[in-house]
């Protein structure tokens, strides 16, 4: 039997060859992510206003941000937007898997949440919008029904509209971990 010998030149081109494909992914992670990262943190140390020389001030920037009023309020919407849109849309869904799992007649009680995740999310927009402006159809409603202080400018009010707007991503959201939880 006869085996056949390789070049040492082939076993470093094979060794190589899956290297030289990464080249131009790194190249362009490099170039699209890594070189502005770096750039965008050299110039949070500078006074920089995009024309005219970069001037270092060092820290001065984050302690200006620190004590910034709005910061804090900006911190707490999104903790409340990360908080509300993760674990109301999963357990909701954990919730109505759950309870029509093993059901007569379950998947036809899991259609009413499925479908929200089905329309596009421009419409979804749409429709809370139009629910949710000030003379919109939920100030409408209360006030027809004698509820007149109830009455509120839902998307104009923080902390209230991000409140109204994990309502409607959750409504939206719940869906598909329904659909999620019943697949296995």
């Amino acid at each position: 039997m006869i085996v056949a010998r390789r070049n040492p030149g082939q076993r470093a081109i094979s060794w190589s060859t899956p290297y030289l494909f990464l080249i131009p992914a790194l190249l362009l992670v490099g170039i699209l992510l890594l070189y502005p990262f770096i750039a965008s943190a050299y110039l949070s140390f500078t006074d920089y206003k995009g024309i005219g020389a970069k001037n270092w001030v060092g820290l001065d920037n984050y302690r200006t941000l620190a004590k910034d009023p709005v910061l804090s309020r900006t911190l707490t919407n999104t903790m409340l937007w990360v908080v509300g849109t993760l674990l109301l849309p999963v357990g909701l869904g954990l919730l109505i898997a759950v309870l029509s799992y093993e059901a007569k007649g379950g998947s036809l009680f899991r259609l009413p949440f499925l479908i929200p995740y089905a329309l596009s999310g421009t419409a979804i927009a749409t429709v809370w919008q139009f629910m949710l402006i000030r003379d919109g159809a939920l100030n409408s409603v209360l006030e027809a029904v004698g509820l007149d202080s109830l009455a509120r400018p839902w998307l104009l009010t923080p902390p209230l509209n991000t409140w109204a707007m994990i309502v409607a991503s959750t409504w939206q959201a719940v869906g598909v971990s329904v659909l999620l939880f019943n697949i296995g």
